[in-house]
């Protein structure tokens, strides 16, 4: 999840307060502002950052530097000239893969559950989710109107009269799409220009509590270390504890389970037509031969286990025949001490196969020569081709049935591989051999 934090403001309204000091490096409780939302972000396992600064975009990135000081890295996208919130985000993200962005505004502060706020953003299949909070004077802000459902109904403009209302904490989970059709280079805001445009049953609302802080005029930055003081301090003797490496775990764990979530949104049909092909293979007295390097090996040797054996004992089949190509340890040190490593499946396959047989490759980035060189020698032979691989490999693999996680990130394609290779062989078992059970 790509994060992004909004301080490129010109903060007019405090210049004689700050005396020339940028809003985001404006001192609350002994450190910027800006500092706390980062110290906040890193407690909840967000270390990766980009700060989309503008105004003395300069003296931001000479405070923060690379991060490393608060065991972050941090990134700049800075603006050429002021873009808005949203003209801020599209700027710092100009093109790349679909997915969700946490973006903050770096003026005000309230401690967001971000684990909560994503599980519900995912949970109702939002296009954008807001975090919320409660205050009983909204003079200062637009309000916003939310429905039973958690749906927001409308972003109400701000009003002189003293009423209650949930108003934006400046926390914003937002899809790849949303950004895309954001005109590049053009001023925008998020609230009052972007959000407003989705419609109904788009932009959900998540309701937290408080405190909530924003130090945009002087009279709510004088208040600011009043409002903030016990959070602030419970955040720092946080920054130094476990809790910090427990959120971190959190996060990791929640990544996990987002690509494999998007993997059975994106990837189903394309289980399923690889089990189709080694199914059919299989019926016709042909083999499955497996090949991949290093836990990618690991996972050939999973696979061709589960074919040969059995994948559940409550569902008894005759064995299957599964090669691992990864396994003889003589083959392997033979090849690539004679001929080299990269043809050290290749040899295999020549040795190996016949037409009507598969060839599953895995490889997270598609870029193995010994797997490349594997492809190329079963297509001589007249093989089909599986790949079951990361995003974007697929096309580098030129696999005729490719299964491509939706993550270029090797740990995250690596969790998702396991799911796959289960349900793939289940499905080979349960509907596509005729006569699956034991005689």
């Amino acid at each position: 999840m790509k994060t992004l934090v909004l301080c490129g403001g010109a903060g007019t309204r405090l210049r004689a307060v700050l005396n020339g000091t940028p809003k985001p490096l404006a001192v609350v409780e002994g450190k910027p502002m800006l500092e706390w939302i980062l110290i906040s972000l890193r407690a909840r396992g967000l270390s990766d950052v980009t700060l989309c600064t503008g105004y003395k975009s300069e003296a931001i990135e000479n405070y923060f530097g690379d991060g490393n000081r608060l065991g972050m890295h941090l990134e700049y996208a800075r603006e050429a000239q002021p873009l808005g919130t949203a003209g801020a985000v599209r700027a710092a993200l100009p093109d790349g893969p679909s997915g969700t962005t946490l973006i903050l505004n770096g003026d005000s502060y309230t401690p967001v559950d971000i684990h909560r706020l994503l599980a519900e953003h995912r949970l109702n299949g939002a296009r954008a989710s807001l975090w919320l909070v409660p205050v009983d004077d909204r003079t200062a802000y637009g309000a916003v109107d939310l429905g039973s459902d958690g749906w927001i109904r409308a972003f109400r403009e701000k009003t002189p009269e003293q009423t209650p209302g949930l108003i934006s904490a400046g926390v914003y989970l937002i899809e790849r799409p949303v950004i895309d059709e954001m005109p590049p280079d053009c001023p925008l805001s998020l609230e009052n220009d972007i959000l407003p445009r989705l419609g109904r049953q788009r932009v959900h609302g998540v309701v937290g509590g408080g405190p909530f802080v924003d130090i945009g005029t002087p009279d709510s930055y004088r208040l600011a270390g009043h409002i903030m003081k016990d959070e602030f301090a419970r955040l720092a003797g946080q920054s130094s504890s476990d809790r910090g490496v427990e959120a971190w775990a959190r996060n990791r764990l929640a990544q996990s389970a987002q690509t494999i979530s998007l993997t059975a949104d994106e990837c189903t049909d394309q289980i399923i037509g690889a089990a189709r092909v080694i199914g059919a293979a299989f019926q016709t007295g042909s083999k499955l031969l497996l090949c991949g390097n290093g836990g990618s090996a690991a996972d050939c040797q999973h696979v061709a286990a589960e074919f040969v054996n059995l994948l559940r004992k409550d569902f008894p089949r005759r064995a299957l025949p599964a090669i691992a190509l990864t396994t003889d340890t003589s083959i392997l040190t033979a090849v690539a001490n004679d001929v080299g490593y990269e043809s050290v499946f290749a040899r295999q396959v020549e040795a190996l196969g016949k037409p009507g047989d598969v060839l599953l490759v895995i490889s997270t980035s598609g870029r193995s020569p010994s797997v490349l060189r594997a492809l190329d020698a079963a297509r001589r032979i007249g093989m089909t081709t599986i790949g079951l691989v990361g995003m974007g490999a697929a096309r580098r693999t030129q696999v005729d049935f490719a299964i491509e996680v939706p993550n270029s990130d090797t740990q995250l394609v690596q969790e998702a591989l396991l799911p796959i290779e289960h349900v793939l062989c289940e499905t080979v078992e349960r509907f596509f051999l005729e006569e699956w059970r034991s005689p």
